[in-house]
């Protein structure tokens, strides 16, 4: 049966399952070996997507101040909340018998800077209130080279544009880090090569991506399957960096290609819409969560079984609210104060949790008109 939807279920299922297995990554690295890796993963997905919605976009209406408009309103509502909740859990810190002392002037230029999607200047990381959003502030780098002229290169410059950045990706990365970096100053050129890398990589996907060989099949079970079982096997010790390259290289885009030719049954479609709706707020807000969660479990003795069923609650309890609360409501009045009828219509979407397409969202209210 061919597929006609304009929005990639099976893409979607894969996105939500690779922000939980982040989010359990960070909350215990030995359940999740590989769960790093999810980000690159997100980089070229991100690369396929806005290549399928923004191309033609920025060809013929709108131009470069609409799409960098259209990305704010997508990304800022989410970050902006993440960014509060950091702020939220250095206060926790701050508690009396939590231990810690904090040093609140970086952490007010931390929030500063942060609510302005900008990395903090004075501290090792980029991000120090929430530490995931390193990828996010990548990704909005490599939108504006998009947008400034990437979108317009030729498949054939693409292919030496991504050859050039594979041989850069393979020659930086090594030990102690490899591929498990990005979060900090130190290691800011290595995050900027994953970010290009990928996300030229799904360009370069959506170029070759025939919409019209879509299926709907069970195979698609096994990409989604596939996908996990990548990030949860963990590689034998020195063999990290290898590991990596290859799924960066060869194993991601591989998926993605396969996860946009077949759709799940559609049995299956509203949790994968459901998990690619909340994605993002997952990705968002999940570390806070973990650090309140865990300074908890410290001081009360819980069980690390018990903390983890609690994270999880609590984290997929947030990203639910805040995506159908917080997110679709301020995405609706930044639409109108930034980009006005450009950023207002429908777009085809993986990460529009609100869409016209067959692909019903399962968690906007249907009475609402679809935002992007």
């Amino acid at each position: 049966m061919a597929e006609t939807s304009r929005r990639y279920h099976n893409l979607d299922a894969m996105r939500g399952l690779a922000a939980l297995l982040v989010a359990t990554y960070h909350f215990d690295r030995t359940l999740v070996p590989s769960g790093y890796l999810a980000v690159d993963f997100f980089f070229a997905l991100s690369g396929f997507v806005i290549a399928q919605n923004y191309s033609d976009r920025l060809r013929h209406a709108g131009g470069f101040d609409g799409f960098i408009g259209a990305r704010i309103v997508r990304l800022y509502p989410l970050f902006a909340a993440g960014i509060v909740l950091g702020f939220l859990q250095m206060l926790q810190l701050a508690l009396p018998g939590m231990g810690y002392s904090v040093n609140w002037p970086l952490v007010g230029l931390a929030l500063l800077f942060g609510l302005l999607m900008l990395p903090s200047p004075l501290t090792p990381q980029l991000y120090p209130l929430n530490g995931v959003f390193w990828s996010v502030g990548a990704e909005l780098f490599v939108n504006l080279v998009f947008g400034a002229g990437l979108f317009k290169v030729s498949r054939r410059m693409l292919i030496l544009i991504l050859a050039g950045a594979g041989l850069l990706l393979v020659s930086r990365v090594r030990a102690p880090h490899f591929v498990d970096s990005g979060d900090g100053w130190s290691l800011i050129d290595l995050t900027v090569i994953r970010a290009f890398f990928s996300f030229v990589a799904g360009m370069l996907l959506e170029r070759c991506h025939d919409r019209g060989q879509r299926r709907t099949s069970i195979l698609s079970l096994s990409v989604a399957l596939s996908f996990c079982l990548i990030l949860v096997i963990g590689p034998r010790t020195g063999w990290q960096g290898l590991y990596g390259l290859v799924a960066i290289l060869i194993l991601f885009p591989g998926i993605i290609l396969l996860g946009a030719r077949w759709e799940p049954p559609t049995l299956l479609v509203p949790p994968a819409a459901f998990l690619g709706d909340i994605s993002y707020a997952v990705y968002a807000t999940h570390l806070p969560i973990h650090r309140a969660v865990d300074n908890i479990a410290r001081i009360h003795h819980v069980s690390s079984l018990s903390a983890f069923g609690l994270f999880i609650t609590l984290t997929l309890a947030l990203a639910y609210s805040l995506t159908r609360y917080w997110d679709m409501p301020a995405r609706g009045l930044l639409s109108r104060w930034l980009t006005g009828r450009y950023a207002a219509k429908p777009a085809i979407s993986a990460f529009n949790p609100c869409t016209k397409s067959d692909g019903t969202s399962f968690i906007c209210n249907p009475r609402r008109p679809p935002l992007t």
